[in-house]
């Protein structure tokens, strides 16, 4: 005879593939893990129909997959920059609101949008504000890691000035990120300057977008 998933009981069975007994509270759980397993696959069929609408949308699979690779990016980019203050503002804020801000914005400058040289930790305000404080930023450059670094980062607009992704590459790229962020988290540690640069240079050639 099967046992009652709530009480454990061992009960005789008097519904097809039935998980609970009779007894009132066991039916009330019953009551409530049908609801939940309803819940889940409503969340399921949901997301199925979402991915299918996507894979079969091209514009909507290329979107989406840039916008997933700029969040890996972005969580890369704070891993290493952990405990570094804003490169604007100079300033340390809670974890929460830090962003990962563009040098060249990406509105700016499309192809350097995934350059890990183009991208260091903010504050979430002075992010929104960044296209008109450049200055501050390449001064905040400057103040962390050198002036030739800083001119080193205002080079790579130059430098790759046309990057092409096709969409089968986004899978591969994104993979690559999870690894990298799986090291980073499990390392969780603050890192030097130098070692922030290396990092990114490491990490660069890594995810394989800018060789």
């Amino acid at each position: 005879m099967p046992k009652c998933k709530n009480c454990n009981t061992t009960f005789e069975q008097y519904q097809f593939n039935n998980k609970f007994c009779k007894k009132t509270d066991c039916q009330y759980q019953k009551w409530i893990w049908i609801k939940e397993e309803n819940k889940v696959k409503q969340q399921k069929a949901l997301s199925k129909a979402y991915k299918q609408r996507v894979m079969n949308n091209p514009s909507v699979y290329l979107k989406e997959s840039k916008a997933t690779l700029q969040r890996e990016i972005n969580t890369i980019i704070r891993l290493i920059d952990k405990g570094v203050q804003c490169v604007d503002c100079h300033r340390v804020h809670s974890e929460p609101s830090w962003d990962a801000g563009h040098f060249a914005s990406v509105g700016s400058n499309h192809s350097l949008r995934y350059n890990l040289h183009n991208i260091f930790k903010q504050t979430r305000h002075c992010n929104s504000m960044s296209e008109g404080n450049k200055l501050n930023y390449f001064r905040g450059l400057i103040s962390l890691y050198s002036q030739d670094y800083a001119f080193f980062v205002e080079s790579q607009a130059l430098k790759y000035k046309f990057v092409k992704i096709s969409s089968d590459d986004y899978p591969i790229l994104i993979n690559r990120c999870r690894k990298i962020i799986k090291e980073l988290r499990k390392e969780d540690k603050k890192y030097s300057s130098k070692q922030r640069i290396e990092l990114r240079d490491k990490y660069q050639k890594e995810i394989g977008i800018y060789l």
